[in-house]
């Protein structure tokens, strides 16, 4: 359905952040890990944002987690949305994300991906978080970056996505061919009806 919008949520060009809101994520509190520091986590994405929004002449824009309570303010004024994360996706010209099931966006849309990840994560994470970075990267063949080691836009390259991998990725995990242009509705009446 959203392919088939034609307004953007944004008009100018933009990369698009996929917050999973992890200063406050309650499922790491439920699994005993401490979260990380609010302060120099928001302090190391906005540095790198930084470099991005000069290197590549866009803005980042942020699809908040939908459980997140901040807003704009912690993104050092950049336009923040909630609840419009597959439109985002749909017309931004690149992904940057930690890891997020709206990475299936990505892959549907064919956007570039870019995993990210700061040194406070890489400590507290390292078999957890940092496994699902790396593995969701591993298999999109994507570019992986420590936000913390960027000084300068040199360091990051956007690659274009790897199609087979990025196919690979829907019919394993999204979609099968058979229902890939149908909306869960339609599946719904088509198997309860048994056409």
């Amino acid at each position: 359905k959203v392919k088939l919008v034609g307004e953007r949520t944004v008009q100018e060009k933009y990369a698009v952040f996929l917050d999973i809101n992890l200063p406050f994520q309650s499922d790491l509190m439920h699994s005993g890990l401490q979260a990380v520091n609010a302060t120099s986590y928001f302090k190391s994405l906005n540095r790198f944002f930084d470099i991005i929004e000069k290197s590549y002449g866009i803005q980042v824009v942020i699809a908040s987690h939908p459980k997140a309570r901040y807003g704009c303010e912690e993104f050092n004024q950049r336009k923040t949305y909630r609840l419009v994360t597959a439109e985002l996706v749909k017309d931004a010209e690149f992904v940057i994300t930690h890891t997020s099931t709206a990475v299936g966006y990505a892959v549907l849309n064919l956007k570039p991906v870019l995993f990210i990840y700061t040194n406070e994560m890489m400590s507290l994470y390292q078999h957890t978080v940092m496994r699902e970075i790396d593995s969701l990267a591993l298999y999109l063949k994507a570019s992986t970056y420590n936000v913390d080691q960027i000084t300068n836009d040199c360091e990051v390259s956007i690659q274009p996505p790897n199609l087979a991998q990025y196919d690979l990725y829907k019919y394993s995990f999204l979609t099968s061919h058979d229902s890939e242009n149908l909306t869960s509705a339609e599946i719904f009446w088509r198997e309860v009806s048994g056409l």
